[in-house]
């Protein structure tokens, strides 16, 4: 069964049991949490906001594959990662609580996709995570996850 719809049991003349679907389609909200959706719709999710991305933010001429996945127990908790090599942004569906840490998952793996790599690591080790300019410009890209969940959450 869809998650993403109401269904009613009822009883039919002969005292079995029916199911009666499709009667509404159930709302997705930002706060709506992720442990309430299905693996697929989270991934509708990530890629109607990678789309926006490619919009509003612009591409590169390698376009970037996405997934979403379980993080392991003992991993450092994360709603996201860029993987470089890869081009893949990863979202980790069990940190990630809401639809709207989701969407800025995305929107700051993509701002990393969008970036030159090459000396990430070289000025992490100076200035840290807090610190990097790089990081900054993701989570500043991030806070557009109103703009981007309007222009999205019909497609949802």
């Amino acid at each position: 069964m869809d998650s993403n719809l109401l269904y009613i049991l009822y009883k039919d003349l002969f005292g079995g049991v029916r199911i009666l679907s499709y009667l509404c389609k159930m709302k997705t909200y930002l706060k709506t949490p992720t442990s309430e959706l299905t693996v697929h719709q989270i991934r509708t999710i990530v890629c109607e906001t990678i789309r926006w991305c490619e919009t509003n933010l612009g591409t590169k001429s390698n376009r970037v594959n996405y997934c979403v996945r379980t993080l392991g127990d003992k991993s450092v908790p994360a709603y996201g990662m860029y993987d470089y090599n890869k081009r893949t942004i990863m979202v980790f569906r069990n940190y990630s609580p809401t639809v709207k840490s989701v969407v800025r998952a995305v929107l700051h793996e993509y701002t990393h996709y969008l970036q030159n790599l090459r000396w990430y690591n070289n000025v992490l080790s100076k200035v840290g995570y807090d610190n990097h300019p790089q990081e900054k410009e993701a989570r500043m890209v991030e806070n557009r996850y109103s703009n981007c969940w309007n222009d999205i959450k019909n497609k949802i």
